[in-house]
C-alpha cells in the first residue's frame, strides 16, 4: 500500500486491490505450468493454486467457478496526515455468490421478480 501510494499519489482504490489480486492469481495459476494453459486446463490451473494469502485475504472458487473469498464491512476515517480512507469495521470470511442461501434453491429463482422477494 505505502508503494502504490508513493508511486502514484493516492490511496490505493478497491480497483487497484483488484487488478493486483488477479495478478496474484495468475502468477500462482502459471507458477508450475510447463507450458501456457488454455481452456479447462488454464481454469483447473487457476483453481488448484494456493489462494490462501493474496491482497485481498484467503480466496477460492465455488462448484460454479465464482470467487470465495472476505467480504469486509467500511467506514470512512481519517488518518494521521489528513487524508480519508476506508478502514474494516468487520469481516466475513468465505463469502460466496450465495452468501446464506441454499445455491439450488437460489438458481432455481427467476433473475428478476415483481412477486418473489426471497427470504
Amino acid at each position: 500500500m505505502k508503494a502504490f501510494e508513493k508511486e502514484y499519489g493516492v490511496i490505493p482504490s478497491v480497483y487497484a486491490m483488484g487488478a493486483y489480486a488477479t495478478a496474484q492469481l495468475l502468477a500462482a495459476a502459471l507458477a508450475d505450468a510447463d507450458a501456457k494453459p488454455t481452456g479447462k486446463k488454464l481454469v483447473s490451473a487457476i483453481k488448484g493454486a494456493d489462494l490462501s494469502d493474496t491482497v485481498w485475504g484467503k480466496v477460492s472458487f465455488d462448484d460454479h467457478n465464482n470467487i470465495v473469498g472476505p467480504v469486509m464491512v467500511r467506514e470512512v476515517a481519517k488518518r494521521s496526515d489528513g487524508k480519508l480512507w476506508n478502514t474494516v469495521v468487520k469481516q466475513y470470511e468465505d463469502v460466496s455468490q450465495f452468501w446464506d442461501y441454499d445455491p439450488k434453491e437460489f438458481l432455481a429463482s427467476p433473475p428478476f421478480s415483481t412477486t418473489r422477494t426471497g427470504k
